[in-house]
């Protein structure tokens, strides 16, 4: 005998926000594991938002988002930028922190920045834990 159950769309939209929720948890964990805080902004900035009832944005708003997921290639990136990430994240302080941003510098000008996919693990993760 078979069963006929109707699914009602009310029905559904409640489970695919706790989905998209989950999802938003899982990039901010990657966050964190992967050790890319630095002020914390980018970790608040992630945000989940329904754009309808099959359609989710996650949405990691700070400009430089894409080049820690993708990484980017060899440039230079401003001194004042990298000069603050090694006061704050690395506890440098005078020359010793205007050297280490130097340096810092030189290698990104000529490897660029690997990228850590944060965003793309946490996609993998959650496919792999709802299959």
């Amino acid at each position: 005998m078979e069963w006929l159950f109707l699914i009602r769309k009310e029905d559904v939209v409640p489970v695919l926000e706790l989905l998209a929720e989950d999802l938003g948890y899982r990039v901010r964990n990657k966050i964190i594991d992967y050790g890319l805080i630095y002020t914390g902004t980018m970790l608040r900035s992630v945000e989940v938002k329904r754009l309808s009832d099959n359609t989710v944005d996650l949405i990691v708003n700070v400009p430089y988002a894409s080049a820690i997921e993708g990484g980017t290639k060899p440039h230079t990136p401003p001194f004042e930028h990298i000069h603050k990430w090694v006061v704050v994240k690395k506890k440098e302080v005078g020359d010793e922190a205007v050297k280490a941003a130097w340096r810092i510098i030189k290698t990104i000008s000529k490897r660029g920045i690997r990228g850590r996919e944060y965003v793309r693990d946490a996609l993998e993760e959650f496919a792999w834990d709802w299959r």
